[in-house]
């Protein structure tokens, strides 16, 4: 035990040179809302979707993160609106974040100067704000202490709240999108304090870069088989650039399987169905390929999502 979390403190550690200071997720596509709020009513439908994503599971003590979500287009408005609950745990650290959501979305088709060519008829632009607040804890009981009886330490059990909010920008059609967010505007500086003993914690402000799209295989109006490519490029000071690369192979929209792979050495996985055009279920599996990932493991992703019936988008005219 003292080994396993000796090596999460090593790791944990060098987060600030060398990681993401937010969640991470692999199931990008059905997480991009969290990411960027401007993604909310792009697509026709409304869903609800809850996940669970285990990292590092050879460490005790290592990241998970639990998360639901709500989104849905209202069209009469041009608008998207939704919220979002994250837990994430690492250790004897924690924080909870609960965010609400807003987007407006533009159709380029009442755009005269862009009604001229095809694929430009067909798009959108969208921009999104986010205000969100974060309850962060300190639980000292699951540290590991040089003097286990040290009852002021034992006692400090600590609990901060926080604002903050994102913006994001969102170019969609139907084959190609691409977008940039920064979910937290706010840097975070929170000073836990007991007995003149003050910890701090901080987190810079992320930037996010997304773009992916659809390629139908064959010539038929619905063609079965879609290859979705996809990359997702992450920065935050102190850390250097990430990016991820992502191929699914889509049935219909019955069920899907991917792959990729994370600039951090890490080979990603993941398959997922649709049971009635309704209930989605997706599963990932990340696997460092680096020297670490005999203390390490494997990390493991799972996502539920319900969605409602598509409504009929109509758009004002600009």
């Amino acid at each position: 035990m003292k080994r396993n979390f000796l090596i999460l403190i090593t790791i944990l550690l060098a987060l600030p040179a060398f990681a993401q200071q937010l969640p991470l997720y692999t199931l990008y596509r059905e997480h991009n809302f969290i990411i960027n709020p401007a993604i909310a009513g792009s697509e026709d439908r409304g869903s609800v979707n809850a996940s669970y994503r285990y990292q590092w599971t050879k460490i005790e003590g290592a990241p998970q993160t639990m998360s639901a979500s709500y989104r849905t287009p209202i069209p009469k408005y041009n608008l998207g609106v939704g919220g979002h609950v994250v837990n994430d745990k690492t250790g004897p650290t924690s924080y909870t974040g609960l965010t609400g959501a807003v987007s407006y979305h533009i159709d380029f088709r009442k755009i005269n100067p862009f009604s001229w060519a095809k694929f430009l008829r067909k798009s959108h632009i969208a921009v999104g704000l986010s205000f969100s607040v974060s309850q962060y804890r300190l639980n000292s009981s699951e540290l590991l202490l040089d003097q286990p009886n040290d009852a002021l330490i034992n006692s400090s059990n600590n609990t901060r709240f926080t604002p903050n909010a994102g913006m994001g920008i969102y170019y969609y059609y139907d084959k190609f999108y691409l977008g940039y967010s920064a979910p937290s505007l706010i840097p975070l500086n929170v000073n836990f304090s007991e007995g003149g003993t003050i910890s701090n914690l901080k987190r810079e402000m992320h930037h996010y870069i997304v773009l992916g799209g659809k390629i139908p295989l064959g010539k038929d109006y619905q063609p079965k088989l879609t290859l979705e490519p996809m990359a997702w490029f992450r920065t935050v000071k102190g850390a250097p650039f990430q990016v991820d690369g992502y191929l699914r192979l889509r049935y219909k929209n019955l069920f899907w399987v991917g792959t990729g792979f994370r600039s951090s050495m890490t080979l990603l996985a993941d398959a997922g169905f649709v049971i009635g055009d309704k209930i989605q279920i997706g599963y990932a599996y990340d696997q460092q390929l680096n020297s670490v990932r005999s203390f390490t493991g494997s990390t493991h992703e799972v996502v539920l999502s319900y969605l409602f019936k598509p409504v009929k988008k109509k758009t004002k005219r600009i």
